[in-house]
Parts: structure tokens; C-alpha cells; sequence
């Protein structure tokens, strides 16, 4: 028979006071969810690796690029998920009953908001800007991040002073090892409901209020652009009807075609095709793909909400695929915001320019040859030659 991964029935005292848990899982099953969360959160881990080794490369290369305060925030909120990725990954072997353990309760409700807040500030701080038009007296960012903080700390006040352990908790422990982060992740959410609910509603206020900001950012960037098209074209058109409307007598005989009553307007086409390829420029790229940082904890998150949502009930039972589906999206924030990182404009081309650079052999160009009249000391070094 198998044995069942169960705060309720997994205690050998049949008078134990522990209280129903709503989360009945096999053994096999338990070994399955912390395998997932391990690969996942190593892969999270790689992945914010390679995004904060290519922004140093740009800090030092690209630096004009590397200094937009969307690129700080997102370095920021990556830097901060390895560490909790860090502390995760040794939760899932670590005991309940730890000194680590009790500080990793509140460790990770910070780590898990301030991300996702310092990807929400990306939207907003779009707004402030193409919409409210705001003054900033310094860096944005000096005055973002500091916010984010703030959010983060009222965001985890009552689940850090309202988290009620269960009576039967000594029982849990005894009977069940490595339980730190089983518990954290799931049995908690029995015992602790309204401080899940109060937590996952500060999370989804910066998801909604970024998500508005950044869709009232594009929408005001699109208008801006229509409305320059416009004005071009309106200032190409009166130069073209300038010229048409010279006499053809005036006219030199290149320039008669200009008379053809279908020139105009071919003309115009063709000038403001121009003009919206010239302003599809990598900027209102960067700005439509600010979009989707907002939404990267929308998706992590979501099936976390919708489980704790379900679990209200208390003869609801959390079901096997739908908390592995959760903490599968969870564990792989990092590798999303990767994902979205490298989508950038302006970093696409870095992973190239470093192969080729770094990696890839360069051409070595055969010896300049020189006089032997000239001595080998007093000749200059064959780099030199090469690079002239």
C-alpha cells in the first residue's frame, strides 16, 4: 500500500489534535512535486545567471542602453529572485522545525512580491512618462524601487504577524522530514487562508495597475506616432502640389512626369511608407514589450490564486495536476523574465556581438613584410601591421 504524503492521517497517534489538511498526496507524489520544483528553480537560476551576465556586458559596452530605468528594475527584481530561488532550493531540504525554516516563511513572501512589484514599476513608470508627463528630480529609479520596497513590506505585514500554526504541528514534524518547503508552499495555505488571500490580492493590485499603466503607455506612444505621420505627410503633400502646380513650360524635361495627375498622390504614398518605416524604430518596440514584464507574474502566479480561491471551502480538496501545474509556473519565474529580457531590441543583437567577440576565433592576418635592412628590435610589432 502506498503511503500517503497526509498531515491528517500520516501521524501515528490516532488522538492527534492535527486539523484536516486539503492536500491528500501519495508519497510518490510528494517526491514528484519537490523533483519539479528543484529542476525548475535550477533553470530559473541559469537562466537570471546569463541575464545578469549580459548586462554587466552591456553596463561596460553599452552603457547608454544598459541605463533605462526598465532595464534596472528588471535586473533588480532578478537579482532578487536568485537569492529566494537560493533559499528555496535548500527549504526543499531543510526540516520544518529549523531556525532557517521560520525565517524563510517571511523571506520568501518578500522575495516573491518585491519582483514582481519591481516588474510592475516597469509599466509605471511608462505611464509617468508618455502620459502624466512627470518632472523627475533624479533617477526614476532612485524613487521606484524605494516604493517597491515600501509595497513589499505592508504587502507581507499580516502574513507575518496573523500566521497561526496548527496545534498538531509537533506531530507533523516528528513523523515527516524535509517538510519545509511542502509546507510553506501548500500545507500553509490550509491553515493560514486569510493571510494567502490578503497576500495574492497585494500581488494582483501591481499586476492590474501595471498592466493599465503600460496599455495607456503604448496607446499614447501609437497616438504620437499617428499624429507625426500626419504631419509629415501633410508637409510632404504641400511640397509635391508646390511643384505640380509649376506651368509645364517652366518645367525642365526631367521633371514633366511630376504633371501626371496620378504622381501626386503615388508620391505621397510612397513618402509616407517611408516615413512609417523610419519610425518603426526600436524605441516603440522597446515600449510594446514593456507590456509583457507585468504580465510575466500574472502568469506565474495565477494558478496559486485560483487554488487558494478553491481552497476556501474546506471540503475541497487541492487537486495533484492543478499544484503541480502552479508550482511548475512558480519555480520558473526567472526563466520568464529571461525570456522577455532577451526579446529587447536593443539586446537581441549582445548574444552575437559577445560570440563573436569572445568566442569565435578572430582572423589572424598574415606578417606585414618588412625591409631587412631595418632591425628586429626597431620593427614594429606585427599587431600593428595588422590593425592598420
Amino acid at each position: 500500500m502506498v503511503k500517503n504524503y497526509d498531515a491528517a492521517t500520516s501521524t501515528p497517534d490516532p488522538s492527534s489534535t492535527l486539523p484536516p489538511t486539503q492536500f491528500h498526496y501519495t508519497m510518490d507524489q510528494f517526491n514528484q512535486l519537490k523533483t519539479a520544483s528543484d529542476v525548475c528553480t535550477i533553470l530559473s537560476m541559469a537562466a537570471i545567471t546569463v541575464v545578469v551576465a549580459v548586462y554587466i556586458y552591456m553596463l561596460f559596452h553599452h552603457p547608454r542602453d544598459a541605463n533605462r530605468v526598465s532595464l534596472r528594475c528588471v535586473i533588480l527584481a532578478n537579482i532578487v529572485s536568485f537569492v529566494n530561488h537560493c533559499l528555496a532550493l535548500k527549504a526543499t531540504h531543510d526540516q520544518l522545525d529549523t531556525g532557517f525554516c521560520a525565517s524563510w516563511r517571511f523571506v520568501d513572501g518578500l522575495f516573491t512580491v518585491l519582483p514582481s512589484c519591481l516588474l510592475g514599476m516597469v509599466g509605471v513608470h511608462l505611464f509617468l512618462v508618455f502620459v502624466c508627463h512627470v518632472y523627475w528630480p533624479c533617477r526614476p529609479e532612485y524613487i521606484l524601487i524605494p516604493v517597491a520596497i515600501l509595497y513589499t513590506v505592508i504587502a507581507n505585514v499580516v502574513p507575518y504577524f496573523a500566521e497561526e500554526l496548527p496545534p498538531g504541528l509537533e506531530d507533523i514534524i516528528k513523523t515527516n522530514s524535509q517538510i519545509c518547503w511542502f509546507y510553506n508552499a501548500f500545507l500553509d495555505r490550509t491553515y493560514n487562508k486569510a493571510a494567502w488571500i490578503y497576500y495574492y490580492s497585494f500581488m494582483f493590485f501591481i499586476i492590474v495597475v501595471a498592466f493599465f499603466s503600460s496599455i495607456s503607455a503604448m496607446y499614447k506612444v501609437y497616438i504620437e506616432k499617428k499624429r507625426c505621420e500626419e504631419r509629415m505627410m501633410q508637409i510632404t503633400y504641400r511640397g509635391i502640389r508646390h511643384v505640380v502646380d509649376i506651368s509645364d513650360d517652366d518645367l525642365p524635361s526631367a521633371q514633366l512626369p511630376l504633371t501626371d495627375p496620378d504622381y501626386s498622390e503615388n508620391a505621397a504614398n510612397l513618402i509616407l511608407k517611408n516615413i512609417h518605416q523610419q519610425n518603426t524604430n526600436p524605441f516603440t518596440k522597446v515600449v510594446a514589450r514593456s507590456l509583457l514584464y507585468p504580465l510575466m507574474p500574472a502568469l506565474t502566479y495565477s494558478l496559486g490564486f485560483a487554488l487558494q480561491m478553491y481552497l476556501i471551502n474546506p471540503d475541497h480538496d487541492a487537486n495533484y495536476v492543478f499544484a503541480m501545474t502552479g508550482n511548475v509556473l512558480a519555480r520558473l519565474a526567472g526563466v520568464f523574465t529571461a525570456m522577455i529580457f532577451f526579446a529587447d531590441p536593443t539586446v537581441q543583437t549582445i548574444p552575437k556581438e559577445i560570440f563573436v567577440k569572445y568566442i569565435r576565433r578572430p582572423v589572424q592576418l598574415p606578417p606585414r613584410p618588412t625591409s631587412s635592412v631595418i632591425p628586429s628590435s626597431m620593427r614594429p610589432p606585427t599587431s600593428d601591421y595588422a590593425s592598420s
